[in-house]
């Protein structure tokens, strides 16, 4: 995640692998939302601020 500039950047860093694992704990919930709403035909809005 580091190397490929992912944001936010420091928390690479600053967690360490606990930064992946916690973020991979909630991948497969954001996966079943953007496919579930891609088969409804749903839109989906993200805003980050």
């Amino acid at each position: 995640m580091e190397s490929a500039k992912i944001y936010p950047d420091m928390i690479w860093v600053r967690e360490g692998p606990e930064a992946l694992k916690y973020l991979l704990q909630f991948y497969s919930q954001l996966v079943a939302f953007y496919s579930g709403a891609a088969e409804r035909g749903d839109a989906v809005l993200l805003v980050i601020h």
